[in-house]
């Protein structure tokens, strides 16, 4: 299993006949509690302007804003994901801008809903969050995707000064066919220490090669998510190995005497990432 906050917008898909384009925040509260059993409304944590991580990273990167003591702390790689036969099969590599290797091909079969996921609507600010805990099987990855790592080049041909380039990556040595495979994603990444904290970001940016969003800009998307390196252990180890997150998860939020001090430092440290987010938004905007 694992578990993610991920930040992005609320997205209201249906609403009652009648309701106005602006609401009071009363009745909007009234309107979320409906849209969970109706499926009314949704998050959506993959963000169209791409730009916006490398403006992140580089906001993050000056030492004045007190989120990453030393930048030389930040781990940085590259992914490339293939879906075929419900399966997700990856294979990545830490990011080296000379020579780029894929290695460590692995597949996993993931549930189709998650465990938990718990939206937070914040009007006042830019972004939304969710925490969600995603489930899955690993498998053995099928033959004829064990050379994949083999079969795909990525080079890194980044501008001068970006923290966070998109790979160029090349599938033709692929001897799959092509309607067995559903979706291929190649996907660059950056884990940055959050201040003090024992949590990470995580931002991204993954263009589509193959799937429902290869046409337009639309491909290529961003993503930012909050995680503590130390919950994976965590949550797989604390129900003896099985999908399950009973009382033992309670001691997964370390800070604090007991339960209600450690999510109240967990929730600030959400709240703090909302508000890097909008400054990084303001000071966008004003440039």
């Amino acid at each position: 299993m694992g578990l993610r906050v991920n930040f992005g917008h609320v997205i209201i898909a249906k609403r009652p006949k009648g309701t106005e384009d602006e609401i009071a925040f009363a009745h909007f509260t009234r309107l979320m509690k409906m849209y969970p059993s109706r499926g009314g409304a949704s998050i959506v944590t993959r963000l169209g302007d791409a730009n916006e991580a490398e403006q992140l990273l580089q906001y993050i990167s000056r030492p004045e804003a007190g989120i990453c003591k030393n930048m030389k702390d930040m781990r940085r790689g590259c992914e490339v994901v293939v879906v075929a036969s419900g399966l997700q099969i990856k294979t990545e590599a830490d990011y080296n801008p000379q020579l780029m290797q894929l290695a460590m091909v692995r597949a996993t079969r993931p549930e189709t809903r998650a465990r938990w996921s718990w939206t937070i609507a914040a009007p006042n600010m830019e972004h939304d969050w969710n925490i969600r805990m995603d489930a899955w099987d690993k498998v053995d990855v099928p033959t004829e995707f064990r050379d994949l790592a083999k079969r795909i080049s990525v080079v890194f041909k980044p501008d001068e000064g970006t923290i966070l380039p998109l790979p160029k990556v090349n599938t033709s040595k692929l001897a799959i066919p092509d309607e067995q495979i559903t979706e291929i994603q190649a996907r660059s990444w950056a884990i940055i220490p959050f201040k003090e904290s024992p949590y990470v970001l995580k931002i991204n940016i993954t263009k589509t090669l193959k799937g429902s969003r290869t046409i337009g800009e639309q491909n290529v998307t961003w993503g930012v998510e909050l995680y503590a390196p130390h919950w994976e252990e965590s949550v797989n180890h604390s129900s003896g190995g099985r999908k399950d997150w009973g009382e033992g998860l309670e001691n997964i939020w370390e800070e604090g005497d007991d339960l209600q001090s450690r999510l109240g430092c967990f929730l600030r440290i959400i709240m703090e990432v909302q508000a890097l987010l909008n400054r990084v938004h303001a000071d966008t905007a004003s440039s």
